[in-house]
């Protein structure tokens, strides 16, 4: 293992042995799928490999639970059937190239990966170091919809609401919830 990244669960491998067969390594997309593409989950649900699940892109810019307090952003939604073992496989479009990593699942039709643009930045960086330092607030936020807005006297709803702020965290004494 030459770096792993628990936040969006992605480890870069160094093959040893002189006569390992590298494999051609997938190329990420260029711009994000829509919602509705069609995509194709590679992986190995219950030590099943070569397993591969169709489905489409149900969503995008989503932030779900990861490591800790954390959350993870800019994750893809998906109805592909992702099950144990799926995680660390790749989501594909029907070109083969790379729209996301399967991440979790969250019951029978609801499952998320990281993008492409997340990987993106974290491979090569664990590639040079070994890991990836996640931008953070350490803060948690609300939107705030018209129940807030009247509770706080405001004209209109909109903008965010700091509910909670991590008191070892960048924002402590900066941000008061």
């Amino acid at each position: 293992v030459v770096g792993s990244d628990p936040h969006s669960d992605i480890a870069v491998l160094e093959v040893d042995g002189a006569d390992a067969e590298v494999p051609e390594p997938l190329s990420f997309v260029d711009e994000p799928l829509s919602v509705g593409e069609e995509v194709l989950a590679i992986g190995s649900p219950f030590d099943l490999s070569g397993s591969l699940s169709q489905g489409v892109i149900s969503g995008r810019n989503r932030s779900i639970p990861g490591p800790g307090a954390y959350e993870v952003p800019d994750t893809i939604q998906t109805d592909v059937a992702l099950n144990p073992g799926s995680s660390g496989g790749p989501i594909v479009d029907l070109a083969g190239t790379v729209a996301g990593i399967v991440i979790a699942n969250q019951g029978q039709t609801v499952g998320f990966a990281i993008s492409a643009a997340l990987a993106r930045r974290v491979v090569p960086e664990l590639r040079e170091t070994g890991s990836y330092e996640h931008s953070r607030l350490g803060i948690s936020i609300t939107e705030v919809g018209p129940a807030l807005a009247e509770a706080n006297g405001l004209a209109e709803p909109g903008g965010l609401l700091v509910v909670r702020v991590d008191p070892d965290g960048p924002a402590a004494g900066v941000l008061q919830p």
